[in-house]
């Protein structure tokens, strides 16, 4: 009923979550239709799998990775604020920096930031290639060896198995890290200790995407309504085809 509080065990209140999702999924729809690019959106608790459902991440890229030159994952939880800016800005920026130090981009594979836990997969580019192929499956079979790793957690996830597959192979040459704020500013929710890292991962204005990682629902609603952009539907190019086709996603 209207102003009820329905929450499950955990004090999740259900009509947050409801309203976090739909304004994430309007928020990236729009943004994938200004610029023309493919835009695929699963829920995780739709699939069946016996691990946390973040894992399916891994899943969904392995699906879909094989049919584009590069993907863009972005959680949920993070929301695009600058429209001005392309996908392909940050990966002709990011093979800048990459061949700086390598003398082809043959093997440039993966651009994602890092924080003081290492890297944040909220948000991060990867490439269609045998090597990313190769370490996404990797990353999904190492759900029991790395758990058992005595130098390794599971805090994160299939994040920290991300982690553990590029630590465990030295891969660094496949991966361009880049300042997390270049696409995955944290929102001011996140509690951040040390003070000269705030303004290295904070959201500032004109950044593109603001991320709430690890904080209550309620909390990132509270964050990024007052930072989403009105888009006017008109600059839509008349070209977009707005059927949405939904089906079912099987691991």
């Amino acid at each position: 009923t209207p102003g009820s509080d329905i929450t499950n065990k955990k004090g999740i209140n259900f009509f947050d979550n409801i309203q976090l999702s739909t304004l994430s999924i309007e928020n990236k729809l729009l943004y994938s239709h200004l610029y023309g690019y493919p835009f695929f959106f699963y829920h995780s608790k739709l699939a069946k799998t016996d691990r946390g459902p973040t894992w399916t991440k891994i899943k969904v890229l392995l699906k879909y990775l094989t049919n584009y030159d590069w993907l863009i994952w972005i959680d949920i939880d993070a929301f695009i604020i600058n429209n001005d800016i392309t996908l392909e800005y940050f990966i002709n920026s990011a093979r800048s920096l990459y061949l700086k130090n390598h003398d082809s981009d043959e093997n440039f594979d993966i651009i994602i930031g890092e924080d003081w836990n290492g890297i944040n997969n909220g948000v991060f580019f990867i490439r269609n290639s045998p090597w990313s192929m190769n370490f996404l499956n990797e990353v999904w079979n190492s759900y029991y060896t790395a758990s058992s790793h005595i130098k390794f957690t599971l805090q994160f996830h299939e994040q920290s198995a991300m982690q553990y597959v590029l630590d465990l192979h030295k891969d660094n040459h496949h991966v361009q890290i880049v300042p997390l704020n270049w696409f995955n500013s944290y929102s001011r929710s996140v509690h951040i200790e040390q003070v000269e890292l705030k303004e290295k991962y904070y959201y500032e204005k004109g950044d593109f995407i603001i991320h709430c990682p690890g904080v209550p629902v309620f909390q990132k609603l509270k964050s990024i309504l007052p930072e989403l952009p009105i888009l006017d539907l008109n600059i839509i190019p008349d070209h977009v085809n707005w059927r949405i086709q939904l089906f079912d996603f099987e691991i």
